[in-house]
């Protein structure tokens, strides 16, 4: 910990050396931040505008909140710093101060005002239309404590510095954003129904507030549009409250506006018209500059307030002298319900004559209130309002497109659909008709809820699939209001071909390619579709297969599969399909076919390599043993590198064999046949380094300086050579450990071939790493050395992040392969924790494929490849630079101490001197540094495997403990802190402690021994497994002891199940809870649980894990939040389980509570009506 401080405090001194300080200034802060000086020095700091600094601040410290959670003191220190040098301007060093997670827990840094804080949050918030929003703002007025008096000192703070007359030009002080968010806040808060008398005391406030808005009118328009003499006149009007109808007619020229000033001062004067008439005026002038924008800036600002426009804007027309027929329309083209409502009520005759010169939206929104409102008046629209009504829809649906006339026509039903075939290409549009298809079909719904039009909802679904349309289709199947049978159905009505059946299979296809449930539900529908098809015209459905793509492939493959035999030529057809995941398809079906053996084995000999690479893995996968002879005869004859790698993997034999005719420059030759070497062009553009072969024959201390010297003399391997490894991996099907590549690569030096295969992996990453080029990470992984490690975990981090999961799942299973220990160790952690469950599903089974390879479990090799650093029984490992020797040790808190020959303690491993024996001085030094980062990758990945061995009761046989905990330097540092247990038949039998000396004691500190038959194993014991007393008494010998535990375990928290729990699959102690969706997600995913599936526009509502050696799955519920998040607020329902509560170990239900309550820790809120949503 006393690192970490340091760290964050060259951090804090880094950003303050930017700020233009003198030394002197800078000593006193830096003594300020630890605690040696008080406050009162901030007084004497110069102002400096931190929003307009000439350098850029370190990324880094833009965010107290991580920062305060280590050491809140500094923290707040640093933020009273900033504060005093820079005010409000200092925003823009602390990211996300508005968010309300982060606002709430900057809030708790002690010795901090809150007003200052508050007051930087307000400029965040301020500073752009998103931000500053009705639900944001009501947010900000509650974790201010709807104390007007806070905010109110806030606002003073906010125009800091207050003295000072030549202050560097910033935005935030130009115009006072800042400020007028909090006036908004402030007049919300102390008069939340917007009326009354203003006290005393609020009257020049509210003439400051008045000044301000009116003083900065210009910024809503572009002032090279607009002259001084208008903005005067707006200005005059809305002072004397003289704003006429010659005013908004003024006001509403033809004017560039700014959307932003807009959103803030028109959004600011409508919160609190009530109070003033002046902010009325103004946001009359502002719904007259721009009705639209103004009424959209309306919805957003005012939503939960007292003047919301969902409820209050029926009387918007009355308040801001709005044109009545210009608000129907802008409430319907909003869907604004109530609005509609309140004006269909007010001005019947007027909603009426506007609902019928409507664009089809509009009409339609109209039309339901007519609905929910007046039958009569609805049944009688409906009866005559058909025709005009598709017409609108149809005038939509062909807006804009060059063969607009014969769209129409089809949609009216006087042509058939065959006659867009010839302009398809015209019509395509995959993003939907002028980017809104969501209008398009809810319209579509509307309408034929309506008018019950069938007929015109199949043309135009037809229509929309000429288009390529896809994201419509998906919203269709989404919505649940349709099914994919229905609009095969429809398909068939308007008898849509063959080939444009398939085409809505495709779309649909990359839609739910991530998706299983609705695959299958998608392929079950798509083959009862063509089954009829295919009895009414079998050749039509044959041909438009052929001409699809490869999605409609691989089905057509799958779906003749259920007739197989009838189906026999057309399979077997596939086989020269060009697309590899046809042929993967191809390959299922044929295993499941013995009875084709003979035209299986007519492949074998085709002309083809792809249908003689098909028939192999068949032949193969029916029955190796048997086939073995026939495979044999084609290895002799096959010619193709991948095909004969395959045959060389299936029958066990080597290119380069002890007895083989060939030789390893034959195997080079052939490596390079039919010009292979033209597919490594691309790595050989620029130069690798050289590679040398290993010496010939045996150097011995006894050899003459001649034979040292002729038979060490490095001997370069050609280019063709070291191609050859390359092609090794290039061909083969299935990348991993290559055995003609292992030969070759025998007769090279290590460490430069490694260099070598570093450049190559290197320039592959340069090209895009070209996913059809991932071999490059094998031979990289393979042949790469220590450097490759770090490389590839770098990668496997970040590719991800680009949508690149499928080759970062690559990169963890050939970094399984490296030699190098630390390599599976850093597999192994992301095994148990990663972001992407695509890598981390990989690297689970890259550790399961190795350790079946040893006949273990995943867990046993976890064990075994703990590397123990080089240290020895004593925990001691030893550093030797020639003159002077160094011993390094463990501490119990998994820290190394140097020690000199002397026994002195030093800081830290010196670097070598002149005295130093250069090169052992040299590689002392580098290994220690080596030593160092494994280290921490070390302590890292078994803290994390000792929390999950506690989470999921591991246990351990007395000799492989002993094995794993006693003799690793390593865990045996671990083990001391912890407290074990034995048990049997999973019963806690008795619990002990490893102690630093190598003995055992009880908590009553009394030797003990441990268990010598195999039925009695030990773990990790858990608190809800003991006694209170017992917890206590082993913190207590701890503290005697002065052990902190290395993972939190005797003061975990432990949750009980209830008998009400008990019967149930789900846990509810949560439900109501409301927290910021980022938040919950950031929490969730570092405690190991992964994000659902993603549903209708990128929509999630649960969090899961699943412990599968167990049998166990947990899934928090709540109410949906976007993939990515919104930084919105979300509600926590429950959590459910695949068993009753009742049935779950408690040790896995404390876990779980435990993981929840830390996931909503920082909920302040609570909906108890949540079972409702």
């Amino acid at each position: 910990m006393r690192v970490q401080k340091e760290t964050y405090l060259e951090k804090c001194m880094t950003l303050l050396d930017l700020c233009r300080l003198t030394q002197d200034q800078l000593n006193d802060l830096e003594d300020y931040l630890v605690g040696k000086k008080e406050k009162d020095i901030l007084e004497k700091l110069p102002y400096r505008n931190l929003g307009v600094s000439p350098k850029s601040y370190p990324p880094y410290l833009t965010c107290l909140v991580s920062y305060g959670q280590d050491d809140p003191e500094q923290a707040g220190r640093l933020f009273n710093i900033l504060f005093a040098i820079g005010g409000t301007s200092c925003q823009c060093l602390i990211s996300n101060a508005g968010n309300a997670d982060v606002f709430r827990r900057l809030l708790t840094l002690p010795g901090i005002d809150p007003a200052q804080l508050i007051s930087v949050a307000a400029e965040q918030l301020a500073a752009n239309s998103y931000t500053f929003s009705g639900m944001l703002l009501r947010q900000f007025i509650d974790q201010c404590g709807k104390d007007p008096k806070l905010i109110k000192r806030a606002y003073l703070f906010s125009s800091y510095p207050y003295n000072i007359k030549d202050v560097t030009y910033s935005m935030m002080h130009s115009f006072g954003a800042g400020q007028v968010y909090l006036l908004t806040a402030y007049f919300l808060t102390k008069y939340p129904d917007g009326k009354g008398l203003l006290e005393k005391d609020d009257v020049p406030v509210m003439q400051y507030y008045e000044d301000t808005l009116t003083d900065n009118l210009r910024n809503i328009y572009d002032t090279n549009t607009v002259s001084d003499y208008i903005i005067g006149e707006l200005s005059q009007a809305i002072r004397t409250d003289q704003v006429t109808g010659k005013i908004l007619n003024l006001a509403g020229e033809k004017y560039r506006i700014s959307s932003y000033f807009l959103h803030l001062f028109g959004g600011s004067a409508l919160l609190n018209s009530g109070l003033s008439d002046i902010l009325k005026n103004y946001a009359k002038i502002c719904f007259a500059a721009n009705l639209q924008n103004m009424f959209s800036v309306a919805i957003n600002v005012s939503k939960s307030f007292w003047i919301d426009t969902e409820i209050m804007g029926g009387d918007y027309d009355t308040l801001f002298d709005i044109n009545s027929k210009a608000l129907i329309l802008q409430a319907a083209s909003k869907d604004l319900n109530t609005v509609l409502k309140t004006q269909f009520h007010k001005n019947k005759d007027l909603f009426l004559q506007v609902m019928e010169t409507a664009n089809a939206h509009d009409s339609f929104a109209m039309m339901e209130i007519l609905r929910q409102e007046d039958r009569t008046l609805f049944m009688k629209r409906q009866k005559t309002g058909g025709d005009a009504e598709r017409n609108k829809l149809i005038e939509l649906l062909a807006d804009k497109n060059t063969v607009a006339n014969e769209v129409k026509s089809y949609l009216r039903g006087e042509t058939d659909i065959s006659t867009l075939y010839p302009c398809e290409d015209q019509l395509f549009n995959q993003y939907g008709y002028r980017g809104n298809i969501m209008q398009a079909r809810n319209l579509l719904h509307s309408y034929t809820y309506t008018y019950h039009d069938q007929a015109f909802y199949n043309r135009v679904v037809s229509y929309i699939l000429l288009c390529g349309t896809s994201s419509f289709f998906f919203n269709e199947l989404q919505s649940t209001l349709i099914s994919i049978r229905q609009l095969y159905a429809a398909f068939r009505e308007e008898h849509l071909d063959m080939v444009h059946q398939l085409k809505f299979y495709s779309l649909m296809y990359q839609f739910f390619l991530y998706n299983k449930r609705q695959l299958i539900i998608l392929n079950d529908a798509t083959q009862k579709a063509f089954t009829g098809y295919m009895e009414e015209n079998r050749e039509e459905v044959m041909l438009a297969f052929q001409k699809s793509d490869v999605a409609v492939r691989t089905f057509a493959v799958t779906f003749l599969q259920n007739n197989a035999e009838e189906n026999k030529a057309e399979i077997l057809s596939y086989t020269q399909d060009s697309s590899k995941t046809v042929r993967e398809a191809l390959l299922t079906v044929l295993c499941e076919q013995k009875n084709w053996e003979p035209e299986v084995l007519v492949l074998l000999s085709s002309k083809k390599a792809a249908e003689r690479e098909l028939a192999i893995r068949t032949l193969a996968k029916w029955d190796l043993e048997k086939y073995k002879p026939q495979l044999a005869v084609a290895l002799e004859r096959e010619k193709n590198s991948k095909a004969k790698t395959l045959l060389q993997e299936l029958l066990n034999e080597d290119s380069v064999s002890a007895g083989s005719v060939l030789t390893l420059q034959d195997l080079v030759k052939n490596l390079h046949k039919g010009g292979k070497r033209r597919t490594l062009a691309w790595a050989y553009e620029t130069p690798f380094s050289p590679v040398n072969k290993k010496p010939a024959g045996n150097v011995t201390p006894e050899s003459s300086v001649e034979d040292r010297q002729s038979t060490c003399e490095p001997i370069p391997a050609d280019e063709d050579y070291l191609q050859a490894i390359l092609l090794c991996y290039a061909s083969m099907t299935t990348c991993g450990v290559n055995k003609d590549a292992a030969a070759l690569a025998a007769e090279l030096n290590e460490a430069e071939l490694a260099v070598y295969v570093n450049e190559l992996f290197d320039k592959w990453l340069a090209l895009g790493a070209e996913a059809k080029k991932r071999w490059v990470l094998y031979a990289a992984s393979i042949h790469g050395g220590t450097d490759i490690i770090k490389k590839l975990q770098h990668q496997i981090n970040e590719w991800p992040k680009h949508s690149r999961g499928a080759i970062a799942a690559d990169a963890v299973q050939a970094l399984a392969l490296n030699p190098k220990p630390e390599a599976l160790l850093i597999v192994d952690g992301i095994s148990r924790k990663f972001k992407f469950r695509q890598v981390k599903t990989a690297a689970g089974e890259a550790l399961k494929f190795a350790a079946d390879q040893l006949g273990i479990t995943t867990e046993e090799l976890a064990d075994r490849i703990v590397p123990d650093l080089g240290f020895d029984e004593k925990m001691e490992r030893h550093f030797d630079y020639g003159e002077r020797m160094f011993t390094v040790t463990i501490t119990p808190a998994l820290e190394v101490e140097v020690f000199d020959e002397n026994g002195k303690k030093l800081k830290n491993l010196p670097a070598p001197g002149k005295k130093d024996d250069p090169e052992k001085s040299a590689k002392a030094y580098t290994a220690f540094k080596e030593m160092k980062k494994q280290m921490k990758t070390t302590v890292t990945s078994q803290r994390m495997r000792l929390e999950l061995a506690l989470s999921t009761e591991r246990q351990w046989v007395c000799e492989a403990w002993k094995k794993l905990f006693v003799e690793n330097p390593i865990m045996h540092q671990f083990a001391i802190g912890l407290i074990w247990g034995v048990y049997e038949d999973k019963k806690l039998i008795q619990t002990f402690r490893y102690m630093e000396d190598g003995s055992f004691n009880t908590e009553d500190e009394e030797e003990f021994d441990l268990p010598e038959n195999d039925l009695q194993k030990i773990g990790l014991i858990h608190p809800v497994e003991l006694s209170e007393e017992s917890i206590e008494a082993w913190k207590t010998q701890l503290e005697d002891y002065e052990i902190t535990q290395p993972i939190e375990q005797l003061s975990r928290p432990v949750y009980h199940m209830t008998e009400e729990e008990a019967g149930e699959k789900s846990m509810e102690r949560f439900g109501g809870c409301i927290l910021n969706d980022l938040s919950l997600h950031g929490k969730m995913q570092n405690m190991g649980w992964y994000r659902g599936q993603a549903e209708d526009a990128g929509i999630f509502d649960y969090y899961y894990r699943e412990d599968k050696e167990q049998g166990l799955r947990a899934e928090l519920n709540f109410s949906g939040s976007y993939v990515g998040g919104q930084n919105e607020d979300i509600t926590v329902f429950n959590v459910k389980f695949n068993k009753k509560i009742g049935e779950l170990p408690e040790r896995y239900f404390s876990e779980i509570v435990m993981q929840t309550a830390k996931a909503v820790a920082s909920s302040q809120e609570r909906n108890e009506l949540w079972k409702d949503m």
